[in-house]
């Protein structure tokens, strides 16, 4: 589609620039004969019997290149139309509406009315349980501290007795026996003299 369009385009240049430079030869040429004095025209006699020689004919009008680039390119360019007139507008005519009616005034609130209209509730007190436990509680936590404080004022007013350690004695004996177990020295030493001190095993019973 563009390469159409291009070579179109070029053909129609093509076509501008020659169209001008056969004008222009035209009218160089032109000017030249108009420059150049005429020559006297020749008087030749006409034979006897011969008819009279019939006018010149007007020389051609030179064709302007816009012309010819009118009859190239086709017909001359449409005539723009003119615009259609806008549509009328049509104008409403409203009719005027009536006001709105005005809202209901409200009703005068008075006990009668109202007494008529609700029916009465009935409104009934119910005494609220003993609270005997709480009573108690909070009774008993109050003199607890008074308890508290006399335990504390006893305490103090009696004297504290002294305290005695008793350290019981230990013979000597199980002293050196306790001492023998302790080391691992004097303990292979009692286990070697059990053994060596101890009745034979061939006289120990089967």
């Amino acid at each position: 589609m563009f390469a159409g369009i291009d070579s179109l385009i070029g053909l129609v240049i093509f076509l501008l620039i020659s169209v001008i430079a056969s004008w222009l030869q035209k009218k160089a040429r032109s000017g030249e004969e108009e420059n150049m004095p005429a020559p006297p025209p020749r008087r030749r006699q006409r034979p006897a019997g011969a008819p009279a020689p019939s006018p010149t004919q007007p020389q051609p009008k030179p064709i302007s290149w816009e012309e010819e680039l009118k009859r190239l390119l086709g017909d001359q360019l449409p005539e723009a139309q003119p615009a259609p007139p806008p549509p009328p507008v049509l104008v409403e005519s409203r009719r005027p509406s009536a006001p709105p009616p005005p809202p209901p005034l409200p009703q005068e609130f008075s006990e009668s009315t109202y007494t008529a209209e609700k029916n009465p509730v009935e409104v009934t007190f119910r005494p609220l349980p003993a609270l005997t436990e709480s009573v108690q509680a909070y009774e008993q936590a109050s003199s607890l501290e008074h308890k508290v404080e006399a335990r504390l004022r006893e305490v103090t007013r009696k004297p504290v007795a002294l305290t005695h350690v008793f350290h019981r004695k230990v013979s000597q004996e199980a002293t050196e026996a306790v001492a023998l177990v302790r080391h691992p020295k004097s303990l292979r030493s009692a286990v070697l003299a059990s053994v060596i001190l101890g009745p034979p095993r061939a006289l120990a019973e089967p």
